[in-house]
C-alpha cells in the first residue's frame, strides 16, 4: 500500500511482467506492462546477487535484526552494482524486514509490516471481484488530468515523503 495515498495498492508481478494498481476505496484497477527498469530487486530473483557483510544488530518494529552492508547486482549486468543496507529479522527466519536500496532512480526504502511467514494465496495477487478497469493509472490514483499545478506538486511531495 502506498503510504502517501491511502487505499492505493500496487502489485508487482515480476514473472508476468506487469504492474497492477488498485484503488480499494474506488474499487478501480489498472494493469500495465512491467518494464525491465521497473522490476523490484528481490532476494528470490535468481538473476540478483547480494553480497552482504554484517555490521551490527538493531531492533526494527520490535524484531531483533542482523544489519548488513550489501552490494547487489544482476547476473545479467554484473558491472552495474548498487549499495544497500539490509536488516534481517532473526525471529522471522532471517526475513529481510527492512532494506534501503540505492538505485539509478534514487534511494528506495522498503519496510515490511504485519509479516506472516508461509505460502501466499494466489488470490492475493489478483484483482478482487467487483473492481472496474480504469483507463489509466492516473484515474486509479485519483489524479485526473484536471488537477492544477499546485495540487499536483502537493501530491508529488506526499508521494515522495511516503517513499522515504
Amino acid at each position: 500500500e502506498n503510504v502517501g495515498m491511502k487505499g492505493v495498492v500496487t502489485i508487482l508481478l515480476n514473472d508476468a511482467k506487469k504492474i497492477i494498481t488498485l484503488n480499494t476505496n474506488k474499487k478501480l484497477y489498472h494493469e500495465q506492462p512491467l518494464k525491465q527498469h521497473d522490476r523490484m530487486v528481490s532476494f528470490y530473483d535468481p538473476d540478483v546477487v547480494f553480497e552482504k557483510k554484517k555490521i551490527g544488530t538493531e531492533k526494527i518494529d520490535g524484531h531483533p535484526c542482523n544489519k548488513y552492508d550489501a552490494i547487489y547486482y544482476r547476473k545479467s549486468n554484473p558491472k552495474e552494482k548498487q549499495k544497500a543496507l539490509i536488516w534481517e529479522a532473526t525471529d522471522l527466519k532471517d526475513f529481510p524486514i527492512k532494506m534501503e536500496l540505492e538505485s539509478p532512480q534514487g534511494k528506495i526504502t522498503i519496510l515490511y509490516k504485519d509479516i506472516k511467514l508461509g505460502a501466499a494465496k494466489a488470490s492475493m495477487f489478483e484483482v478482487p471481484k467487483g473492481y472496474k478497469k480504469a483507463n489509466s493509472v492516473h484515474e486509479v490514483m485519483g489524479m485526473e488530468m484536471g488537477l492544477d499545478k499546485e495540487k499536483m506538486e502537493e501530491l508529488m511531495k506526499k508521494m515522495q515523503k511516503g517513499r522515504q
